[in-house]
């Protein structure tokens, strides 16, 4: 018959509802409410659906796990990319900025302005030479 439910039926005895719907009376049972039935029917199948989540899920790692093609080989490691040349500039006048920065005592750098990024940009210029100020 499968699950099924109880509900109150007369006071001397419970009514038993099969899932097809149809009342069959039990005599001699002990009505229970409704709530407690489906509330406990609903905790076991969310117990029993996160538990097959849980052994599919396993299931796949597991599979991962031993597929070697899935798995990039250590020597095929991707090669650092060398930086062009414009970069390579950029960063050796950026150096070159952040030494002056850190050169320049609290005085200086007010006059000079007081953040880094104002600094950077002047310095910037200053060293590719395009310093029209």
């Amino acid at each position: 018959m499968g699950l099924s439910r109880f509900r109150e039926g007369t006071a001397a005895s419970a009514v038993f509802f099969p899932l097809d719907g149809s009342p069959v009376p039990c005599p001699g049972k002990a009505p229970q409410p409704i709530a407690v039935i489906e509330t406990t029917q609903t905790m076991i199948e969310r117990i029993l659906r996160a538990s097959l989540l849980a052994l599919s899920l396993t299931a796949a790692q597991a599979a991962q796990a031993k597929d070697p093609a899935a798995a990039p080989a250590p020597s095929e490691a991707p090669a650092t990319k060398t930086p062009s040349a414009g970069q390579s500039a950029a960063r050796e006048r950026q150096k070159k900025c952040g030494a002056e920065w850190r050169a320049l005592t609290d005085a200086q750098k007010a006059a000079q302005g007081p953040k880094w990024p104002q600094f950077w940009s002047q310095c910037n210029k200053r060293l590719k030479g395009n310093d029209k100020a």
